[in-house]
C-alpha cells in the first residue's frame, strides 16, 4: 500500500473539510462555502480582494508566479534554511 505523505494528508484532510461543511450546511440551510464564494464576488467592497487572493492561491499551485514573487514559495525556501541552520 503507498504511504501518504503529510501534505497529501492536510489536502485530503482539507476537502473532507469541505465536503463535510458543504453537507451540514446544506441540511441545515446555512451558506455553503460556494455560495458564500459566489456572494464574496458580486460585492463591489469583496470582490477584487477575492479574486486577488484565489488568483495568487492558483497561481502559486500551477507555479506560474515566479518564484522571487511568489511568498509562500519563499517561506518554503526560509524554513529550509533554518532547518539546515539547526543540523
Amino acid at each position: 500500500m503507498m504511504k501518504i505523505s503529510e501534505g497529501d494528508a492536510a489536502w485530503l484532510g482539507l476537502l473532507a473539510y469541505v465536503v463535510a461543511y458543504d453537507a451540514y450546511a446544506m441540511i441545515c440551510r446555512h451558506e455553503t462555502l460556494t455560495s458564500s464564494y459566489y456572494r464574496a464576488l458580486a460585492d463591489p467592497k469583496r470582490r477584487y480582494i477575492t479574486i486577488l487572493t484565489w488568483g495568487y492561491l492558483t497561481g502559486h499551485l500551477f507555479k506560474i508566479i515566479p518564484q522571487k514573487y511568489d511568498f509562500m514559495a519563499q517561506m518554503g525556501q526560509i524554513a529550509s534554511h533554518v532547518d539546515r541552520l539547526k543540523r
